[in-house]
């Protein structure tokens, strides 16, 4: 028993002191936490711009076109919920093209 404890010993002994181990794994915590942060950063700016074309290209379209593109968007919805649309396809993709 009091070998198994010297033995302990004698391994921290051997490697880094017990401050040093942890400031590896600490700094590459705090670098992947930094560039998490910047990615959250870019996706909002990113669905910033996005809802802003979004808007724009729906204040230049006809009623009658957004009632269509709100229908194609529903009958993919439907199909998604109801089983006829693969996994794959869980968020309906719908393109707005001007007429």
């Amino acid at each position: 028993m009091a070998e198994e404890a010297n033995n302990t010993d004698q391994l921290q002994d051997a490697g880094e002191p017990h401050g040093e181990q942890s400031t590896g794994w600490e700094s590459k915590y705090r670098e992947a936490v930094s560039h998490s942060h910047e990615w959250e950063t870019r996706a909002k700016d990113n669905k910033a711009v996005a809802d802003e074309l979004q808007q724009l290209t729906e204040s230049q379209m006809s009623e009658q076109q957004k009632a269509e593109a709100w229908l194609r968007c529903d009958a993919q919805s439907t199909m998604m919920f109801s089983g006829q649309l693969p996994r794959a396809h869980s968020m309906p993709i719908v393109t707005i093209l001007p007429a």
